[in-house]
């Protein structure tokens, strides 16, 4: 059989808080039952239970789940501005539907841009597609710079996939500053190289595109449309 628990020390905190850290599973489960749960992208459920004297422990039954690992292998897009805001979405594995899921941007334990040269850290919210994709919204960085992307599912323990697709490279604010030629056929087809300003020295922008008009309501005013 061997052991269906596993003991560990506890901290107390203040008030009715009391902090302890999990245990491997392996330590009370069979490990064909971790392996076969972790390949399947499952949780396994366990109870918690405490005991002030060393000797009698409650049975109130609390269910803590230990998960698989989460595994990030891309970003899609790899780039955007420093303001942040583009939203992005991370593909991997083992993601699961929680009200902690969120994506890390930057190393843990880096310092801020500007302080030490170190690349800044930030958490943000992210959205469930599925086991193997969730959108998160890229936050803003004082710096150019490529940071690393990771995901947890509990708020506190990261994925530590550190997989080279798995970042995502801060640029500067563009704008564009130039057209050439400026006028061309109604027709189409007219190639027009575009001066854009944010990218230079980086690398090419994924998920480049153009576009012509806007969304606004186009009016004529003396024979020339005007965007209104």
């Amino acid at each position: 059989g061997g052991a269906s628990s596993s003991i560990v020390p506890a901290q107390y905190l203040a008030g009715s808080a009391v902090r302890c850290s999990t245990p491997a599973l392996s330590r009370f489960v069979p490990a064909a039952v971790v392996a076969e749960a972790g390949a399947a992208g499952l949780f396994v459920p366990v109870t918690v239970e405490v005991s002030v004297d060393g000797s009698l422990f409650t049975e109130q039954h609390m269910q803590f789940a230990y998960t698989a690992d989460a595994v990030v292998s891309g970003v899609e897009p790899v780039s955007g501005s420093m303001a942040g805001g583009t939203r992005v979405v991370v593909t991997g594995s083992q993601f699961l539907l929680t009200d902690e899921l969120a994506c890390r941007f930057g190393a843990k334990g880096k310092a801020k841009a500007g302080a030490g040269g170190g690349k800044p850290t930030t958490v943000v919210p992210a959205t469930y597609l599925s086991a193997g994709a969730i959108q998160c919204t890229v936050p803003a960085s004082e710096a150019t710079a490529a940071v690393q992307v990771e995901v947890t599912v509990n708020g506190q323990d990261f994925s530590t996939s550190n997989a080279t697709r798995a970042r995502f490279q801060y640029t500067h604010d563009v704008h564009v500053v130039d057209l050439a030629p400026a006028s061309g056929k109604g027709t189409g087809g007219t190639a027009v190289n575009v001066t854009v300003s944010g990218i230079e020295g980086g690398l090419p922008p994924t998920g480049l595109l153009c576009r012509f008009g806007s969304a606004a309501r186009s009016t004529f005013n003396g024979g020339v449309v005007v965007q209104g």
